[in-house]
């Protein structure tokens, strides 16, 4: 009688809030670790409900499932993916909302600050489309090998570099 009634209560919630039931199902199944679960509940609201997968997107609340009825769209946690912890996703949103960034360049320095934030952490989150307000992945992943090979270098060998770095190191150098 009372798996009855659960199930009644559940089918009542998921034909009349949608929105609600699956923010709040996959937040729990989330919460578990349950990836599994997640993923069939995604296919589940977009097939059933035409409900979409938000974006991870820098600014964004990515914390946990964030529900935007508006758009259709409910905007997916950045605990699901592997090596992003709760403490990450509140840092970056506390970033997101405490600064604007006009370029990729700052918002790294600003990154890197981060105690909780790794260039491994990073690379992920360029990987997932998570910075593409600032450019493509593309040119995020050139711009960040670029800086780890010439970043806080106060001297260059030309026999050491590679020559796709000189045009930079000139532009930039205060002396040649």
């Amino acid at each position: 009688y009372c798996m009855a009634l659960d199930s009644l209560y559940n089918a009542y919630l998921k034909s009349h809030y949608p929105f609600e039931f699956y923010e709040i199902l996959m937040q729990k199944y989330s919460d578990k670790g349950n990836k599994d679960k997640v993923a069939i509940l995604k296919q589940e609201m977009k097939k059933a409900f035409n409900i979409e997968e938000g974006q991870y997107k820098w600014g964004a609340d990515n914390r946990k499932f964030v529900v935007n009825q508006e758009k259709g769209v409910i905007y997916p946690s950045l605990l699901s993916i592997k090596s992003l912890s709760q403490k990450c996703a509140d840092d970056l949103f506390t970033l997101s909302n405490k600064k604007s960034f006009n370029n990729f360049y700052d918002l790294w320095k600003a990154l890197n600050k981060v105690k909780s934030l790794d260039s491994g952490k990073i690379n992920v989150l360029i990987k997932i489309g998570y910075f593409n307000d600032f450019g493509t992945i593309g040119k995020i992943l050139t711009f960040l090998e670029y800086v780890n090979e010439l970043y806080d270098r106060s001297q260059f060998n030309k026999s050491n570099i590679d020559e796709k770095y000189f045009k930079y190191i000139k532009k930039y150098s205060t002396t040649t």
